[in-house]
């Protein structure tokens, strides 16, 4: 028999993607006045969409997108958004419900970014939900204007897409998708992942190294561009959601669930180094079963990472110790990602809307 917190895991399943071309219609989103009273505060984007992916270029400018189809900019800080659409929403007559699901926001510099998603729809003589087309889309010019740099007209999930430099690049997705780019995006080469899991993400640490996480304890690491990807042994078959190097030496894991034992699905932080040595960081079983998103300062001190039902936390000392922020945040929604463009001023987004705002000058 099922208990609570694994009814609770199946509600926080992340959401898929897919996408096209673009014809930016803007609207103003209509914004409240953020709390200044704590230094987590919430910034009213004015949307109830579920927001998937943030990235913030300064202290102040910023995207999100989200489940149906927006993409949302602000140049205050979140104190106000700007609505537009990327590409359009399908108008076949066949199919009906049409809506266009985002996963991922990256850019590689102030200029050239991506995002990844998927076109999910039901016909009308179906009442199943399916992703029917996908979308690899690309901007050269800070995210007002998008092409859609798709290569292949079958329809695949990605999940994360990374940039070593201008040219050099890999998009990653379900059912152990991996391709590389060396041209900036303009074509792409699968490589052989050897594994059958729905990879979730990827970060590069040199031109020729890099590292993939996925669940069931899937740690891929490349040490030759991709050309072979090797399996690395992890604790356990954990869920792994998020990674990410500082520099050249480590780097840390989020994610949770899928443990056997008493606790051992619940969320957990990892350091890893670059030989694929793992540290356990989780010093307390938290009440939150994922962790979905995962930021360091340069120095590796200050960490911070969140999830399920809306849970913050933070380590001043590189992960040893670690406070709960939920109580200044005051939210119970899922939380994906985390933007800190400087290393006092930082973005959260999640479900319904959610951005909030780390301003550790007014701790």
């Amino acid at each position: 028999m099922k208990n609570n917190h694994q009814l609770w895991k199946k509600g926080a399943v992340l959401a898929l993607f897919p996408l096209i071309f673009s014809a930016c219609k803007e609207v103003e989103v209509e914004a409240g006045e953020a709390e200044s009273n704590i230094y987590v505060n919430l910034q009213h984007s004015g949307t109830t969409e579920n927001l998937r992916s943030v990235h913030f270029f300064d202290a102040s400018n910023g995207l999100t997108v989200g489940t149906t189809g927006g993409m949302y900019r602000t140049a205050n800080g979140g104190q106000s958004w700007t609505k537009s659409f990327p590409i359009p929403m399908d108008t076949a007559k066949s199919m009906i419900d049409t809506t266009i699901v985002y996963n991922r926001i990256y850019f590689q510099n102030s200029q050239n970014g991506w995002i990844l998603g998927t076109y999910n729809a039901r016909t009308a003589t179906s009442t199943t939900v399916a992703a029917r087309k996908t979308a690899l889309l690309k901007t050269q010019n800070g995210g007002v204007s998008w092409v859609n740099k798709n290569f292949d007209s079958t329809v695949k999930t990605f999940t994360a897409i990374r940039f070593f430099d201008e040219n050099i690049g890999y998009v990653i997705g379900n059912a152990g998708l991996i391709y590389k780019t060396n041209d900036g995006g303009n074509t792409w080469t699968q490589q052989i992942s050897g594994v059958s899991s729905n990879l979730r993400d990827i970060t590069i640490i040199s031109s020729n190294t890099a590292m993939i996480v996925g669940p069931n304890g899937v740690l891929l690491k490349t040490q030759n561009g991709g050309e072979t990807w090797e399996k690395l042994t992890t604790p356990g078959s954990r869920a792994f959601y998020k990674i990410k190097f500082i520099n050249s030496l480590y780097g840390y894991i989020v994610g949770g669930g899928e443990g056997n034992t008493p606790n051992a699905d619940k969320a957990f932080v990892y350091k890893i180094d670059i030989h694929g040595n793992f540290t356990d960081l989780t010093n307390k079983y938290y009440s939150v079963f994922y962790l979905y998103g995962v930021h360091s300062s340069t120095d590796g001190n200050e960490l911070w990472t969140a999830g399920h039902l809306g849970q913050i936390f933070r380590s001043k000392d590189g992960g040893k110790t670690w406070s709960d922020e939920l109580s200044k945040s005051q939210r119970s929604e899922i939380l994906y990602d985390i933007s800190f463009p400087t290393e006092r001023i930082g973005y959260f987004v999640g479900d319904g809307g959610v951005v909030l705002k780390v301003d550790l000058d007014r701790e």
